[in-house]
């Protein structure tokens, strides 16, 4: 694929950097998606809100595309 590489005889695997920028773009997002279900079990209002008040922009990774 464009984002990586796997040589199955040379035991080989290469990614490219924008995988990892990606990674590292979702990762506060996920992290705090994750925490707020602590709070709240479920993706209510309340759920929503304390992930807003902890990651104002998560709207912006949200509704994002990796692909």
């Amino acid at each position: 694929s464009a984002l990586g590489t796997y040589n199955l005889r040379a035991s080989n695997h290469h990614t490219r950097e924008a995988l990892a920028s990606l990674f590292l773009f979702y990762l506060d997002y996920v992290i705090i998606h994750e925490m707020s279900h602590l709070i709240y079990g479920d993706h209510s209002r309340g759920f929503w809100k304390v992930v807003g008040e902890n990651m104002p922009d998560y709207k912006k990774k949200k509704h994002s595309r990796i692909f």
